[in-house]
């Protein structure tokens, strides 16, 4: 992974484990092999939270201390809070932000396809323009509108919406192995520097300016994006079952 990272020339990336088994353990693991092979990435501690809706939350840190903080506000247990209660939490904490993966996605854990936060007020002022799992499934498949119409559609729904000034777009791979990480879909962030420390990195990701994002997809192979989404959905329906025996 850290090798995928420096070959992409990505500097900082949100680490967020999404089964809930040991993410703080995951995340050391990572970030102590970081530090032994002296890479320059910044791991930016994080957690995939889940609702109890069922709605997927990125939730991040600006230090080290993120997962003490984040067990002692029950962050890390899935479905203790409803969406609008979670990310009150979250803003209450000046070392916490979270943003909205995904909102319009083919799956119940996108606030706008859930039925059960469709409807809320809720002002998304952080969420997520560009996915790496969805998007280029979008963009392979754009010739299936006679056939399947209405999967063409939600396709089509899931990123071409429009933004403002005002909200701040995030962009990421949403890689689930080191394999599917990739620089086509990352958020790019124009600075006179780059940061060498996870507050910088942090406090950048807070800043409305010089935020860019791409979704070139020609180098994605349909192979590729067939094997990605397979796996997604195991581990979907993996999650799933987890949350439903616990």
């Amino acid at each position: 992974m850290l090798d995928k990272f420096n070959g992409l020339g990505i500097h900082a990336a949100i680490v967020t484990e999404h089964a809930w088994r040991n993410a703080e353990g995951a995340f050391n693991l990572i970030h102590r092999a970081n530090q032994e092979t002296g890479s320059s990435i910044l791991l930016i501690p994080g957690i995939e939270a889940f609702s109890d809706e069922g709605v997927d939350l990125i939730v991040y840190g600006r230090d080290l201390d993120f997962f003490e903080k984040a067990n002692k506000l029950g962050i890390t247990q899935p479905r203790k809070y409803r969406l609008l209660d979670l990310i009150q939490v979250v803003e209450a904490e000046s070392t916490l932000q979270c943003y909205l993966p995904h909102p319009r996605g083919l799956s119940k854990t996108s606030v706008f396809v859930n039925k059960n936060t469709r409807d809320l007020e809720i002002l998304l002022d952080r969420f997520e323009k560009v996915n790496g799992s969805f998007f280029p499934l979008q963009h392979k498949f754009r010739y299936i509108t006679k056939p399947f119409p209405k999967f063409a559609e939600r396709l089509q729904e899931a990123y071409h919406y429009r933004h403002d000034d005002t909200q701040l777009i995030f962009a990421g791979s949403d890689a689930h192995r080191p394999m599917d990480l990739n620089r086509q879909f990352c958020l790019t962030i124009q600075v006179d520097r780059i940061p060498t420390r996870v507050e910088e990195a942090f406090d950048l990701l807070n800043q409305p300016h010089g935020r860019s994002w791409s979704d070139h997809t020609h180098k994605t192979r349909l192979s590729t994006i067939a094997t990605q989404s397979c796996i997604t959905f195991c581990e979907f329906l993996i999650k799933q079952k987890k949350l439903r025996l616990s």
